[in-house]
């Protein structure tokens, strides 16, 4: 059959590259500890520009989530900023932490802030959703927009395809669609 879906490596890869171009001297990877292709997509994606950009070793911190139980539940930035408390206070200027949810990054950034830690002055955070509350917080959150729409568009565009084409004359087709950085 046909997919659609999203290039999680490529846009994983794309956001380290920038974190480390903006002058990062270390990016931590906070992920989700499922086990589903997107997250190993986005783990794979850091790996490779932390290889390829010859930065500090490649560091993931994996934050036990509620969707262990169900993909389908929401993430909830509580996850993320439990973890966080542990290691924020610790972490050196000009780190920097990609983040597998922005509401990990939600939760992140209040552990940032209650250890004093100045975002971005000292510790540099990026999301993963572009969800709407990202622009709202202080500083706005930088982070990976998932194209819902076009995935969307796509989908029904090949399903249209699909109906209107012989099955035999047709094989499936795989489209995945490039995340972007919203800075």
């Amino acid at each position: 059959c046909d997919f659609v879906g999203l290039d999680y490596e490529g846009s994983a890869r794309r956001a380290t590259c920038h974190l480390l171009d903006r002058g990062a001297t270390r990016v931590l990877l906070v992920e989700e500890d499922l086990e589903v292709s997107s997250v190993d997509a986005r783990v794979r994606g850091y790996r490779r520009a932390i290889e390829e950009r010859g930065a500090a070793e490649a560091s993931i911190i994996r934050v036990p989530t509620r969707r262990s139980q169900s993909s389908t539940l929401p993430w909830d930035p509580a996850d993320a900023y439990k973890i966080a408390q542990g290691f924020v206070a610790e972490l050196e200027p000009g780190t920097a932490i990609l983040t597998g949810s922005d509401y990990f990054a939600l939760g992140i950034y209040r552990a940032l802030q209650e250890a004093g830690r100045a975002v971005p002055g000292e510790i540099a955070v990026m999301g993963y959703g572009d969800h709407p509350f990202a622009a709202y917080l202080n500083p706005a959150l930088s982070s990976v927009r998932l194209p819902a729409e076009d995935i969307g568009t796509t989908a029904v565009d090949l399903l249209l395809e699909r109906l209107a084409t012989p099955r035999e004359t047709r094989a499936p087709r795989r489209v995945e669609l490039e995340p972007t950085l919203v800075i």
